[in-house]
């Protein structure tokens, strides 16, 4: 907790020039005392910093804390203080209408993680009910362990897919809804409305330039935008992004990354892997 409240106190303020925007991120109800989240709550409350925490991501999390604490995490999390600050929630799969309600009255956010959700039979969460609450919902993808791409387009299809599927319904949530979700629900869940998630004047200049010459992006139709939207969230990936700015910097730039030296990176990759395998005995 030191280590946490000492970057975030370098970094606050200085956003502008780094990019850094500090939070501070308490694992999860059955990671963290409620002495350690009541701290971290204080904490946050005197910064106004974002918590990012994980919340309801499998059955047995909520049976341990109904055990533990006669409560549900959600519960748990308003009774440290958590809730006293901007909250930015992953999984949210096992909730009730309660912890729903938490959430829209203090305006917290959650990650919805589907394709980690899948690989871990964590379950669904239900978008539905989070979406019927007026609770700001963004798309994540949780870390390489539980998800080895990483690809935030290819989460977006899954991830409206698995929702249509468990409503019974194709016509749940449209393509134009889900790259909401993606861009200016994603500000919002991140505090950062006012800066980011939209193409506006006095906004960052954070975009993304997609290949609408791949082949499963042909024909694209481009004067249609109901068919752009479909395109982007049905038939594309991370591979057909070919440029990307990030705050009017152009970082990558025909596919290739400007500020990476990549070769270099993957050797790094593979020397690190290569000693975790031999760590762990394999």
């Amino acid at each position: 907790l030191e280590a946490a409240e000492n970057f975030i106190e370098e970094y606050l303020g200085k956003e502008n020039s780094t990019r850094i925007y500090p939070g501070i991120s308490p694992h999860a109800i059955y990671t963290c005392s409620m002495e350690t989240l009541r701290e971290i709550a204080d904490f946050a409350r005197r910064h106004r910093i974002l918590i990012h925490t994980h919340i309801s991501e499998t059955k047995t999390e909520n049976t341990d804390c109904m055990a533990r604490l006669g409560m549900t995490p959600t519960e748990a999390m308003l009774d440290a203080g958590i809730f006293d600050s901007h909250v930015l929630a992953a999984h949210c799969v096992h909730m009730t209408d309660h912890d729903w309600e938490i959430f829209r009255a203090h305006n917290a956010a959650v990650s919805y993680n589907p394709v980690s959700n899948l690989k871990l039979c964590s379950g669904i969460m239900d978008l539905g009910k989070a979406l019927e609450k007026g609770v700001c919902v963004s798309i994540g993808t949780d870390g390489p362990q539980s998800n080895n791409s990483l690809d935030l387009l290819r989460d977006l299809k899954t991830g409206s897919l698995i929702q249509k599927n468990h409503r019974e319904d194709p016509t749940f949530f449209p393509a134009e809804q889900a790259i909401r979700m993606a861009t200016i629900e994603g500000a919002r869940a991140l505090g950062l409305k006012d800066e980011i998630g939209s193409l506006k004047q006095g906004k960052k200049a954070d975009i993304i330039a997609l290949d609408l010459n791949a082949p499963e992006m042909v024909p694209a139709h481009p004067e249609n935008p109901e068919n752009l939207y479909s395109l982007i969230v049905y038939a594309a990936s991370g591979r057909d992004v070919t440029d990307v700015f990030v705050d009017g910097e152009h970082l990558l730039k025909n596919c290739v990354p400007v500020r990476i030296d990549t070769g270099s990176l993957y050797k790094e990759a593979k020397t690190a892997s290569d000693f975790m395998i031999r760590a762990a005995g394999f």
